[in-house]
């Protein structure tokens, strides 16, 4: 997917995240809080990490 396309389909649409989690992972009972679009992880001792969406 175009990282702009999925950043506005997705930034604060937790039905939206629920959704593609749900139809990925094969289970209905998945329940997401929060989503964040183009989340940036550090990590000091290795690789770091882009995530597209974190849920």
């Amino acid at each position: 997917m175009n990282n702009k396309f999925m950043n506005k389909v997705f930034e604060n649409n937790i039905p939206a995240a629920e959704l593609l989690l749900r139809i990925i992972l094969k289970n209905d009972k998945i329940k997401v809080k929060e989503v964040k679009v183009q989340n940036f992880i550090q990590n000091l001792y290795g690789h770091s990490a882009q995530m597209d969406i974190l849920a």
